[in-house]
């Protein structure tokens, strides 16, 4: 994999809510851990950045159908 001095691995809302055992599963979840895992691995070993955010509501939030959200 070739990298330049400025290039990184951004990781946007990866979270556990989305595994088999969590409270809005996705299929293909765990695989999807794993690419970023070794991927993450492969972009540090080359001295460069990942970044990992994660996008959270209350339980109150309008996203949540039962707060109005779909």
């Amino acid at each position: 994999m070739d990298l330049s001095s400025t290039d990184a691995l951004i990781i946007v809302d990866m979270q556990n809510d989305y595994c088999s055992d969590g409270s809005v599963p996705v299929a293909g979840a765990a695989a999807l851990v794993k690419t970023l895992s070794d991927l993450s691995r492969r972009v540090m070993s080359r001295g460069r950045r990942v970044q990992v955010t994660q996008d959270w509501h209350t339980d109150k939030h309008l996203s949540f159908s039962e707060n109005g959200g779909t």
